[in-house]
């Protein structure tokens, strides 16, 4: 979203809310506010061959938080932003605490962390207040980089570049 604006000095330029969902007409925001699940998610669409269904997981969710930016909000859109970090919360992984699955973990439980998920989750929980900075830390230095292929793993697929972060974040055994 990129709106520009006349500056006081009379210049045009970006305006400050330049990233912001304000800047967008009421109808937008009445779609995305109504296009809301009851948890707090938002819907993404899969497509098949044979056919296209409807999910809702952290990672668009975690976008939609993004996407809203982190300025003051008109109350719906505010509401929905965080009703959208609740369900973001409800995504962290109780085997790893700091890692973050595509899905709630009562509904798939089980299944280990993702660093996508992780990652987008993370950032928006922080910068929305909702953890701090050194838990951030944490997720980075002891969740995500401990998951990243290192230059001396050699099974692997040759497309697997050391440095790059594996998916999924399963814990060690002990």
């Amino acid at each position: 979203l990129h709106h520009r604006a006349i500056l006081p000095s009379g210049h045009i330029g970006r305006s400050a809310a330049s990233h912001s969902i304000v800047t967008l007409p009421g109808l937008l925001a009445e779609r995305i506010c109504s296009s809301q699940a009851i948890d707090g998610s938002f819907p993404s669409t899969i497509t098949s061959k044979r056919r296209a269904s409807t999910d809702h997981n952290a990672c668009i969710t975690g976008l939609v938080v993004r996407a809203l930016g982190y300025e003051r909000l008109p109350p719906d859109l505010h509401r929905a932003r965080e009703r959208a970090l609740d369900f973001l919360e409800t995504c962290e992984r109780s085997v790893l605490p700091g890692a973050f699955g595509f899905w709630p973990e009562r509904s798939q439980p089980g299944r280990p962390g993702d660093a996508d998920d992780t990652a987008i989750a993370a950032v928006e929980l922080f910068r929305h207040g909702r953890r701090s900075l050194d838990w951030l830390k944490h997720v980075a230095l002891r969740i995500l980089i401990p998951f990243r292929v290192r230059p001396s793993d050699e099974v692997r697929p040759p497309w697997i570049q050391a440095g790059a972060f594996l998916t999924w974040l399963r814990p060690s055994p002990a």
